[in-house]
């Protein structure tokens, strides 16, 4: 599945097509690259030359059933399908490109206040769901509007212990420890970890996982509850957020 401002990278479709004739997953996470401008070339994109924060693996390769739903009203979701069918994923090496990402792109379409808009009446109407409120945080530390990050933040954190079954904290986390880490509190941040490594084992999102590293660091790694079909960890982008061996980590710096 692609959205209009999508592009397959040349060399993806026969991964693809290896993929699908393999089969054994209903979901296939398949590398999202944002890019930076949108006339890069291909090539700066995917070497990260022109490309925006880190790779983010999306559920973008379906297996096509009558009951395959998106649900929301943005960032839409296939998770409850997906938990209905066992949660069955694997990672697809096959590379998307965004162009809708980029800067000149975000500020002629007004991107970031509609996000806004459209989360804050998500997180009001499914008051349980932290999730919106993770991706509001990051709506807002993309403008510089730091306190009103904090403010989505300690709102989606204190949902945490009603959350639903199987909610993802992963982007919600990030966005929290990243604060953490400029304020200069590893100790909290460390702590933002813990909690969130502590609901992730009991929750068991798909392929994302949370887990200490070495003191004054937070990071996310491949641990047992971050595994899904292929076994390997899910990309987390955005500012703040470093690539590190298994995994994505956010480190004081």
């Amino acid at each position: 599945m692609l959205d209009a401002d999508e592009r397959l990278a040349p060399h993806s479709g026969p991964a693809l097509r290896r993929a699908i004739a393999r089969g054994g997953f209903d979901c296939g996470l398949v590398p999202l690259h944002e890019a930076k401008h949108v006339n890069a070339s291909t090539a700066e994109v995917l070497s990260g030359k022109a490309r925006i924060g880190e790779v983010n693996h999306l559920p973008r390769l379906l297996r096509h059933t009558d009951d395959l739903r998106f649900t929301g009203i943005i960032h839409e979701t296939i998770l409850p399908w997906l938990r209905g069918r066992g949660m069955a994923t694997a990672f697809v090496p096959a590379d998307i490109i965004h162009l809708g990402a980029s800067l000149d792109v975000r500020a002629r379409l007004a991107k970031s206040e509609r996000n806004i808009r459209l989360l804050e009446r998500l997180a009001e109407a499914e008051t349980d769901d932290p999730t919106p409120l993770g991706y509001l945080a990051h709506e807002y530390l993309e403008l510089g509007r730091a306190h009103d990050a904090r403010h989505a933040i300690a709102r989606g954190w204190s949902r945490l212990a009603s959350a639903p079954p199987r909610t993802s904290v992963l982007r919600l986390a990030v966005a929290r420890i990243r604060l953490q880490l400029e304020d200069g509190d590893e100790t909290g941040a460390l702590r933002s970890v813990a909690e969130a490594e502590a609901i992730c084992a009991r929750a068991e999102p798909v392929g994302r996982g949370v887990s200490r590293a070495a003191p004054g660091r937070a990071a996310y790694r491949d641990v047992p509850c971050a595994r899904s079909g292929g076994g390997h960890p899910l990309a987390v982008g955005g500012p703040g957020v470093t690539r590190a061996p298994g995994g994505v980590g956010l480190t004081s710096r």
